[in-house]
């Protein structure tokens, strides 16, 4: 009788440790979940920045110093949870909530902040045109001249388009 009761009680407690797994993997998940929307555009910002790079555009070191700025928020906490992998450890004081707005805030300037770069660099570095406007300005308006500033005109917009969005590839 008494092994018995020993047996229960031991299968009790794996059931009671368990559970408590049960419920830290769901609080860890719930943790994650606020990560996905900051590290998908971070995720695709940084694909911009990588396109941006190869086509040789600089990054300015403001930018790269806010990134270092945010990869350390990310290190210590790491460095924390990897001692205690609890989500105590994520969610003591504002630990967690803090890094949470870092990597939301760091994503949404970066993300801008690229385009601005990259709107710079095409109007400096890819065309610098004028506006079909302002070359109807200076050129006689013959028929031949108003062919040419139809087709200018077309051609300005759909190159002007490319600026105002990041490159998605090299090409």
């Amino acid at each position: 009788m008494l092994e018995k009761s020993k047996d229960i009680i031991t299968r009790l407690e794996r059931i009671e440790n368990a559970q408590e797994n049960v419920e830290e993997a769901q609080v860890l998940a719930d943790l994650k979940s606020n990560l996905d929307i900051p590290l998908r555009t971070l995720s695709a910002t940084s694909e911009s920045l990588n396109i941006l790079l190869d086509s040789g555009v600089g990054i300015s070191l403001a930018i790269a110093r806010e990134s270092a700025e945010v990869l350390e928020s990310v290190r210590k906490v790491s460095e924390k949870f990897i001692v205690d992998p609890k989500s105590t450890t994520l969610k003591a004081g504002r630990r967690w909530t803090s890094l949470v707005k870092k990597l939301e805030d760091f994503g949404d300037q970066y993300s801008s902040k690229l385009v601005n770069l990259w709107q710079s660099y095409f109007d400096e570095q890819l065309f610098g045109g004028l506006a079909p406007e302002r070359r109807r300005a200076v050129l006689g308006m013959t028929p031949h001249n108003n062919e040419a500033i139809k087709k200018y005109e077309e051609l300005w917009l759909r190159f002007r388009a490319f600026r105002g969005q990041l490159p998605s590839s090299k090409d």
